[in-house]
């Protein structure tokens, strides 16, 4: 098939003129490169862990129901990012106490003294001494980890959570063996919160293991949601922390709401006391405190309704645990996997269970294209074709296809999309289909009586009086002469097309496993988007079905002025 470029040239220029037209195309062709270029601009994984992979999202650590990146521009940068933290310190020390050497650097850490008066001895008596001290000890190393976290607050809001996902373990835990956590807010105040009642929040000896909150508490681990699970054996119960897979996830945010939820004041005040002393307030069960409003507000009156300012600069997440590990127990490694302070994010911010919009927003675009132009393409050539075959057949043959049109035409197409879109499943391309078989009755009535005009031409008229079949006469004659309005027709069908899918997923009736406009829409809806003032969450949606809708309307109107014979000046 050999190109016209004769016609594609005049085409092209006649579009010129049309200015709405060629706009509406420069926008399809934005489009399209945005819904190809997805892979790249996007997350893939994202969209195939849309829906039922909870553990994905917690992974990534997005913050939710947060509002996009840019609303910073319109509000002076009061709003913090979404920041990724790193350690800005880290300590790692191992003591082998079947070393003699070893046990004397733990000796001189929790009795300086004992350990000075071993080293006079006599090396024998020394051996005989560290021996004896090793066999009531009951495990062999003695492991420290510390690491920090920096975050510096700039922004005049609070972050909404601070999380940090690690590996803790494997821990043995028997009785008589008490393993040891402390976990410290540092102020740039000088005033430390201990997020671990029963640890001292300003340590002198990190190798005191009464220093440190003990992991053998259970109410402790229920704070902390520290995974674990319990296993007995002939030397007793103990509890071994796992590594992988269960990561170790801490928010402050939960965790600030568990400690309240506890109503044990003794262990409140361990927590908050040191903040609200300075403060010289005190809190009332029952009080709402917003959590990291509540630790980074400067000490003073007003701190525990929120109308303390904040105090800006470097604040330090410090994590310190002292494991004692027995002799044939693997020794574990403290390793923080990830760290985040959540606040806005990204393009288009994120849900009610932290999933990334902007990604949902491109992927989305892909099936409102898709579904558009093939149901819109589909409907259109079956109801030209019904008209063509209708308006210059005649006859009974006429009658009945109109009355049969007329009946299509007339039934409750909303009502019955969502019956059989229930009946067949919701599976993306049986609503396109569905979409299909309601959406080309509208064609006919208007290619009908335009074939009826064209056949009665004398050009038509002669080529049936020389003997040409029904066939030709449509396919060289009638059919050209309805393309103009075919191809208008086709890019003014594309908006009603999206809209009836969207309207199908927003009532609940699209497909699950396809993440679309108007799922994203129904998402929010059933979540109280607009309630909670998620605005992020539903207009995205509105304005990517207006704007493809706008496009294909520019693109029909151009068509229609420059290839209809009526409209051509």
């Amino acid at each position: 098939m050999r190109i016209d470029w004769e016609k594609v040239r005049w085409f092209l220029g006649e579009l010129k003129r049309v200015k709405s037209g060629l706009f509406g195309f420069i926008l399809l062709i934005i489009l399209i490169g945005l819904a190809l270029a997805f892979p790249l601009l996007a997350n893939p994984q994202d969209i195939e862990n849309w829906s039922g992979h909870g553990e994905y999202w917690d992974a990534k650590m997005l913050p939710k129901l947060a509002p996009p990146e840019w609303v910073n521009w319109f509000v002076g940068n009061t709003l913090p990012e979404t920041t990724n933290l790193t350690v800005s310190r880290a300590n790692y020390t191992l003591l082998d106490l079947n070393k003699d050497e070893d046990m004397l650097k733990y000796l001189e850490a929790i009795q300086p003294g004992a350990a000075e008066a071993i080293k006079q001895l006599p090396e024998d008596q020394q051996k005989q001494l560290l021996d004896s001290i090793r066999k009531g000890l009951g495990f062999r190393y003695i492991l420290y980890i510390e690491n920090d976290l920096e975050y510096t607050l700039t922004a005049n809001t609070a972050p909404d959570d601070i999380i940090m996902l690690s590996d803790l373990g494997p821990i043995m835990i028997k009785e008589g063996m008490p393993q040891g956590i402390s976990i410290e807010w540092h102020r740039p105040d000088g005033i430390v919160l201990t997020f671990t009642p029963g640890s001292n929040p300003n340590m002198s000896n990190v190798w005191d293991i009464n220093q440190y909150a003990d992991l053998t508490n259970p109410d402790l681990l229920n704070l902390l949601k520290i995974p674990s699970y319990s296993n007995t054996t002939e030397e007793g119960t103990y509890v071994k922390y796992i590594a992988t897979p269960d990561h170790w996830r801490f928010s402050v945010r939960e965790y600030m709401g568990g400690l309240l939820n506890t109503g044990n004041p003794d262990i409140i005040n361990k927590v908050l006391g040191p903040l609200l002393e300075a403060a010289g307030e005190s809190y009332s069960p029952g009080t709402y405190i917003n959590p990291t409003n509540f630790i980074m507000s400067q000490a003073v009156e007003g701190i525990t309704t929120g109308e303390a300012p904040l105090l800006k600069g470097t604040y330090i997440l410090k994590t310190r645990v002292l494991i004692r590990v027995p002799e044939g127990f693997p020794i574990g490694e403290f390793k923080i996997l990830r760290a985040k302070v959540l606040g806005v994010y990204g393009a288009l911010g994120t849900d009610n269970q932290g999933r990334d919009l902007w990604s949902a927003m491109l992927y989305g675009l892909r099936w409102a294209l898709i579904i558009g132009v093939v149901v819109s393409v589909l409907s259109t050539l079956i109801g030209v074709i019904y008209g063509v075959i209708s308006g210059y057949m005649g006859g009974w043959t006429d009658i009945i296809m109109l009355r049969f049109a007329q009946i299509m035409y007339s039934l409750p197409v909303l009502p019955l999309l969502i019956i059989l879109a229930y009946f067949f499943g919701q599976s993306i391309w049986n609503i396109v289909w569905i979409l299909v078989v309601f959406s080309w009755v509208g064609m006919v009535f208007t290619v009908r009586s335009m074939v009826l005009q064209i056949k009665e031409n004398l050009y038509v008229e002669a080529a049936r009086a020389i003997g040409a079949s029904s066939r030709r006469i449509i396919l060289r004659h009638v059919f050209p002469q309805v393309l103009p309005y075919t191809f208008a027709s086709i890019a003014l069908s594309v908006p009603g097309a999206i809209l009836s899918e969207a309207g199908l997923s927003f009532l609940g009736l699209g497909d699950p496993a396809v993440v679309t406009w108007g799922k994203i829409l129904h998402d929010a809806q059933a979540a109280g988007a607009v309630l909670n003032g998620a605005w992020w969450w539903v207009v995205p949606p509105g304005i990517g079905i207006a704007i493809v809708g706008m496009t294909f309307v520019f693109i029909g109107y151009a068509l229609d002025r420059i290839l209809n014979p009526r409209l051509i000046r």
